[in-house]
């Protein structure tokens, strides 16, 4: 859903910005929408450790700041669960 989700955003004019864990795979499909015309980024993001999502979140905004003032929309395709103390 993830990569399929990004296309279609891209293919209606959105900036995207593809994020995982897998650095690799993250750039090569970002690569691919980029060449393509399209507004998007690779980012190397493990969504359990909440620095590195702020750092995500504050990489994508400055990155899309001259098309977009803010972030407008997440998708994502991780399960989140709550914590023993949530519960």
């Amino acid at each position: 859903m993830g990569l399929s989700a990004a296309q279609a955003f891209a293919a209606e004019g959105a900036a995207v910005a593809l994020v995982d864990t897998n650095e690799s795979a993250v750039r090569t499909a970002a690569e691919k929408l980029a060449a393509s015309g399209h507004k998007a980024i690779a980012v190397r993001c493990d969504v359990s450790d909440e620095a590195q999502v702020k750092a995500m979140v504050e990489q994508t905004v400055a990155t899309f700041a001259v098309w977009m003032p803010r972030l407008t929309m997440r998708v994502s395709k991780v399960p989140f669960r709550k914590s023993p103390m949530q519960a």
